[in-house]
């Protein structure tokens, strides 16, 4: 018998007990519950929840005067024929779409990260 084999005998009889541990250990279909459950009643979530959507909604503003500028810049370059303008409009443009976008994605990235179902 070759030192490989004789090492992974022994590694399988010393790894078998541990995993049946493991398995009987599982928690059974619906896993374990602690009982505890969040809640919002605390007196600074309404601050917090506040502030978030302020910032948000100031973000998605300026994503969106990024985008209006861009479109500008990009409009405007192509009435003077220059073609830096309207790569600067295009990629004013793409970087607003791209703030919208991802701002507009929040609410459901926080729902699902939350379990709550949207509709």
């Amino acid at each position: 018998m070759s030192i490989l084999a004789t090492a992974s005998t022994h590694l399988y009889s010393v790894a078998t007990p541990i995993i049946v541990a493991a398995e009987k250990k599982k928690p059974k279909s619906g896993g374990f519950d602690p009982g505890v459950t969040p809640n919002s009643d605390g007196p600074w979530f309404g601050t917090i929840q506040s502030l978030s959507g302020s910032v948000v909604g100031t973000l998605i503003l300026g994503s969106v005067v990024v985008l209006a500028i861009g479109i500008m810049i990009a409009l405007i370059g192509r009435a003077v024929s220059s073609s830096g303008a309207q790569k600067v409009g295009i990629g004013g443009i793409c970087l607003g779409l791209a703030g919208v976008i991802l701002l507009g994605s929040i609410s459901g990235l926080v729902f699902w990260l939350t379990g709550q179902s949207i509709v």
